[in-house]
């Protein structure tokens, strides 16, 4: 029989004593799905997927994503309580249960957040109603940049056990574009003192050179006319 050393307790145990291991229980199975779930799950139904292809965001700045599904393929109150045409909606293959993940194509490019935190990425989808994953993203460059947006139906196959397996999908594009006005707006912000100077510096009395280049060139120019003539008779030598 395995034994264990176990020291520095109190007690009937003195330290130095020996006793038995106690062996780990085995993990529970996984509970039976129920007749209904298995039904609903076995097969790959039309739905419709909305959500935003393109957005801008500005670095370091969070920012909201959303995605809905929806088992009704006419999308019922798909749209409700959005405005505007900035998002897009698309059929998709769904089934009792679906896995939506927002991921991202370039390297460390986003923080992404799941909101409320802690939120499960599997949602169960209900006939006539639709469900929203939404995230909290932050990009970390100032480039455009994209997010990927993962749906994968669950489905339940007779004969290898008692859960769902996942099917996944090819996923959509979301293309992030920087804030350029904000970008150049902070940046006029954060080098105020040097673009000042410069102005002082360089940019005024150039100006302020052509100026005068310019009203030198018109007095030259106006006496050459005069000088062959050609200059604007006054009503004075008119008369």
């Amino acid at each position: 029989q395995q034994l264990s050393r176990v020291g520095g307790m109190s007690g009937s145990v003195g330290s130095g004593n020996l006793v038995p291991a106690v062996p780990l229980p085995p993990p529970p199975p996984p509970l039976p799905l129920p007749d209904i779930v298995k039904q609903e799950c076995q097969r790959l139904t039309d739905g419709l997927l909305l959500f935003e292809p393109s957005t801008t965001m500005r670095q370091g700045q969070p920012s909201s994503v959303f995605a809905r599904l929806t088992k009704n393929p006419e999308g019922g109150d798909i749209k409700q309580g959005l405005e505007g045409s900035d998002f897009v909606i698309e059929k998709e293959s769904v089934s009792c249960e679906v896995s939506v993940v927002l991921s991202q194509q370039e390297q460390d490019a986003f923080t992404i957040t799941p909101l409320p935190e802690g939120r499960k990425d599997d949602q169960l989808l209900k006939k006539n109603q639709f469900q929203q994953w939404d995230w909290r993203v932050t990009p970390r460059k100032h480039e455009t940049l994209h997010l990927l947006l993962y749906v994968t139906p669950m489905l339940y196959v007779e004969g290898i056990g008692e859960r769902l397996i996942r099917n996944p999908q090819q996923p959509r594009v979301i293309t992030v574009a920087p804030d350029y006005l904000y970008a150049c707006t902070q940046f006029l912000k954060d080098n105020w003192a040097i673009i000042g100077g410069l102005l002082t510096a360089v940019i005024i009395p150039l100006l302020l050179w052509f100026r005068i280049a310019i009203v030198e060139w018109i007095k030259n120019h106006v006496s050459k006319k005069k000088q062959y003539g050609f200059a604007p008779v006054s009503p004075r030598d008119r008369r």
